[in-house]
């Protein structure tokens, strides 16, 4: 499957709020997430729509997609490096 292609009918649009994800993508609070977005901490780059410092920070669906797919791969290297290694000590 897609990662793009499911947020998408997660979501139902380009622009996600950055509080609608932090809990499940990022593992912390929407307060968190709201700081770390503001000292530029998080794995991905965030923006508001508005220009009103008020107005929902905000991800782009493609920027999140790539980074769920970039995390499946570090995963999968890992369980590939580990499962070989114990293969070689069998």
């Amino acid at each position: 499957m897609n990662t793009l292609f499911l947020l998408m009918a997660e979501f139902n649009t380009p622009n996600i709020e950055l509080s609608a994800v932090s809990q499940k993508y990022f593992g912390m609070s929407p307060t968190t997430a709201e700081a770390k977005a503001n000292a530029c901490k998080l794995p991905i780059p965030t923006y508001r729509i508005g220009t009103s410092q008020k107005a929902k920070r905000c991800i782009n669906i493609q920027d999140l997609a790539e980074f769920i797919d970039q995390r499946r791969e570090e995963g999968r290297m890992e369980w590939e490096k580990v499962r070989t290694d114990k293969q070689k000590n069998s």
